[in-house]
C-alpha cells in the first residue's frame, strides 16, 4: 500500500507541476499575442496614413497635370477615347486592441 500511495502522490505532484507550467506558458503566450496585436495595429495605422498621403499626392498631380497623367493596368490596353484612372478606394484596417 505504501508503494501505491507514493505513486499516487508522485502523480499528483506531477499533475500540479504541469498545471503550474501550463498556467505560466499561457500567461506568456497571451502577453506575446497582445504585443503582436499592438504591433500589427500600429503597422496598419502607418500603412493607412501612407496610403492617404499617396492618394492625396496622386489627386494633386492629376489636378495639376490632367493631360499628362494616364494609367492602365497590365492586363488592359489603354483606350484612346476614355482616360482610365485607378480605383481610389483606400483599404482601411479596423483593428480592435
Amino acid at each position: 500500500m505504501d508503494a501505491r500511495s507514493n505513486l499516487i502522490e508522485e502523480d499528483a505532484h506531477s499533475i500540479v507541476k504541469r498545471g503550474e507550467m501550463s498556467s505560466r506558458k499561457r500567461t506568456e503566450l497571451l502577453k506575446l499575442v497582445g504585443e503582436i496585436l499592438r504591433a500589427f495595429s500600429s503597422l496598419a495605422g502607418k500603412y493607412d496614413d501612407a496610403m492617404m498621403e499617396l492618394l492625396q499626392a496622386h489627386q494633386a498631380t492629376v489636378e495639376a497635370f490632367p493631360s499628362q497623367v494616364s494609367f492602365h493596368f497590365a492586363d488592359e490596353t489603354p483606350s484612346s477615347s476614355e482616360p482610365h484612372t485607378p480605383c481610389t478606394q483606400l483599404p482601411i484596417h479596423n483593428v480592435m486592441v
